[in-house]
C-alpha cells in the first residue's frame, strides 16, 4: 500500500476513534483521572492511532477502562479497512462508482 494511502487510512482510523471512542471513554473514566492524566492517555492512544496501530490503541484504552467497554463505545475489527469511505465522507445525493477487486 503507497504511503499516501496508508497516511490517508491511518487519519480516518484516528477520525473514527476522536468522534466515536475517545468521548465515550472519557464519559465513562471522568471521575477516575485528572486532567492532565486523560491528555497523557489519549496522547499515547492518538500516537498509536497515527501509526495505524488499532490493537495498541485498544489495549490502552481497555486499562483506562478496566476492561469493561461502555455501552455507546463499538471498537471495530482490527482487520477494518480503512482505505474505504466512512460514513462521514458520503455525502446525500453523491453518485459513486464501486467495484469489486480480488484480494491479492
Amino acid at each position: 500500500m503507497p504511503l499516501s494511502i496508508k497516511s490517508e487510512a491511518n487519519l480516518k482510523l484516528l477520525h473514527y476513534w476522536e468522534r466515536n471512542i475517545i468521548p465515550g471513554t472519557l464519559e465513562f473514566c471522568k471521575d477516575n483521572f485528572r486532567e492532565w492524566e486523560f491528555e497523557n492517555y489519549f496522547g499515547q492512544v492518538r500516537y498509536h492511532l497515527r501509526k495505524g496501530d488499532a490493537v495498541s490503541a485498544y489495549n490502552d484504552v481497555m486499562v483506562m477502562l478496566e476492561g469493561k467497554t461502555p455501552k455507546d463505545v463499538v471498537f471495530l475489527d482490527e482487520n477494518h479497512d480503512w482505505t474505504t469511505k466512512i460514513i462521514d465522507e458520503c455525502i446525500v445525493n453523491q453518485f459513486v462508482l464501486a467495484s469489486i477487486s480480488p484480494e491479492t
